[in-house]
């Protein structure tokens, strides 16, 4: 299984949490590899952690990579984990969820209001990420319900719902 973080490599984004994660996934799941997407200026002390955490043949740093690029991970991974400490939207999370992602976010994260499936926990709380990350990889019958509800939401997320909606408000 492949869990995914894309975004800066900032503090606001919670690369130490991802990875926090990470070790307590890897010790339930040996076969998981984590996969953490983006540049910044923390890419050498999240590295150097890695290292520490015994994680450094499991997880991989590819950088910022072009759109299309992303896509094709995501297509391709278990399950999205977005421990930002400041997200006003989170635009990664609806591009995951387009791609048939489950995504675990931080209940400040703007996204949610059009994810209304997606899984929101205290980005602080390594132990509940690691744990609902697991659940999802294994759990086929949640993981393909949340996929369903988030696609569904997707669907209703229009610029003519949009209008509508902005109508109603008038």
């Amino acid at each position: 299984p492949t869990v995914l973080f894309v975004g800066r490599l900032t503090w606001q984004k919670g690369g130490e949490y991802f990875l926090a994660a990470a070790r307590l996934i890897a010790a339930q799941m040996p076969t998981a590899r984590f996969v953490m997407v983006g540049q910044g200026e923390q890419l050498g002390e999240l590295q150097h952690r890695t290292v520490r955490f015994g994680l450094a043949d499991r997880v991989s740093f590819p950088g910022f990579l072009p759109h299309h690029a992303v896509g094709a991970l995501m297509a391709g991974s278990d399950v999205l984990v977005m421990p930002s400490l400041s997200e006003p939207f989170g635009l990664v999370a609806i591009e995951a969820a387009g791609h048939g992602l489950p995504v675990i976010l931080s209940p400040s994260c703007g996204a949610r209001e059009v994810l209304p499936a997606a899984i929101a926990i205290d980005p602080l709380d390594s132990q509940k990420i690691a744990d609902t990350a697991v659940d999802l990889i294994r759990n086929t019958v949640r993981r393909v319900r949340i996929i369903q509800q988030n696609f569904a939401a997707l669907h209703r997320c229009t610029w003519n719902e949009a209008a509508h909606h902005v109508l109603r408000v008038y």
